[in-house]
């Protein structure tokens, strides 16, 4: 009977643990909905950023759009959402050649209309200068910013 009794424990004890939270897949986040859904949002942006699909990339970016380049000593190279059309996106259809986007997110935190999500990633990319072609490379770990705007998240900062 103690034999039978230390057995059923056993099995509850291994299936309370297998119970247990989950991640999402490729992800360090638990497996809610909502993490999905922003797991989504950032899958389909690491998707526009590879294929350069700028009217895509557009639909996702915030008018209130602002980026310091994590630079908190100066505003010489911040900008905004006008900066962004006008500038960085024809670049990135004229000038990139290949990219290749590879994001593992770490974190995501909400706050109401307002969603920080931290994430690693390898970017590499071909450009050309004009002349020559090269390949560049970061890898490094970032916080995205996500604003709800008329229902859809939205990227105010960190791209």
């Amino acid at each position: 009977m103690r034999k039978a009794l230390s057995l059923v424990i056993a099995f509850i004890t291994i299936g309370a643990a297998g119970c247990g939270t989950k991640n999402i897949k490729h992800t360090d986040v638990r497996d809610t909905a909502f993490n999905r859904e922003i797991v989504e949002v950032v899958e389909r942006y690491r998707k526009a950023l590879e294929t350069r699909d700028v009217d895509a990339l557009k639909a996702m970016t915030s008018k209130r759009y602002y980026e310091n380049a994590s630079t908190t000593d100066t505003d010489n190279d911040d900008y905004g959402y006008d900066t962004v059309i006008e500038k960085i996106f024809p670049m990135l259809s004229e000038n990139v050649q290949r990219i290749f986007y590879q994001v593992r997110i770490k974190k995501i935190k909400r706050s109401g209309a307002r969603t920080l999500v931290d994430v690693e990633y390898v970017l590499r990319f071909r450009y050309t200068d004009g002349v020559e072609s090269h390949w560049g490379m970061q890898n490094d770990i970032n916080q995205l910013e996500f604003v709800l705007e008329d229902n859809v998240w939205r990227i105010r900062t960190g791209s």
